[in-house]
């Protein structure tokens, strides 16, 4: 298959978010945002496996198989305040906290930021993206980014339903 069978001058053709089923499970909102002691977490801060397992054993909670987990990093107060900031880099997940939570089984991964990963990246220089191509690509895990997780956190919501549906368009 080549790249001008998907793309086209209209976006994809096939492989489209609108060929996404919906998705209907419990998630897990992990506020990872005060874990170096201030309101957000930095931009180029990597979240892997011990602070996923740190948040797990501190809320007495686990992804399980077919659920999805959203990642508070705190970024997102940075979107249309300050765009600079926001563009300049971003916490997130490095390619081992991403392969931690697809080893669960878990069918979504969400975060307040705009590509869920950390960049600058951390993990492999060489590798555009480390975290979507393994996510994506590799275990089949949905990514979903920009999400508003300040409510969920601020109420102390940790676990949630999440009802996700792409429209058809």
């Amino acid at each position: 298959l080549e790249a001008r069978e998907i793309i086209g001058d209209r976006g994809l053709a096939r492989l489209g978010a609108e060929e996404i089923p919906p998705i209907v499970t419990r998630a897990l909102v992990m506020d990872l945002a005060a874990l170096d002691g201030g309101a957000h977490l930095e931009a180029g801060r990597a979240i892997g496996p011990a602070e996923l397992e740190r948040w797990c054993e501190s809320a007495g909670l686990a992804p399980r198989e077919g659920e999805a987990v959203l990642i508070r990093t705190g970024w997102g107060r940075f979107y249309m305040a300050d765009n600079p900031r926001y563009l300049s880099g971003e916490p997130g997940l490095d390619l081992a906290g991403a392969r931690w939570l697809t080893e669960r089984g878990v069918v979504a991964v969400g975060a307040d930021t705009m590509a869920v990963e950390v960049l600058p990246g951390t993990d492999h220089p060489r590798v555009m993206m480390p975290v979507h191509q393994h996510c994506l690509v590799e275990a089949g895990v949905y990514l979903i980014e920009n999400l508003d997780l300040d409510a969920p956190a601020a109420e102390d919501r940790r676990e949630v339903c999440l009802v996700a549906a792409a429209p058809k368009f």
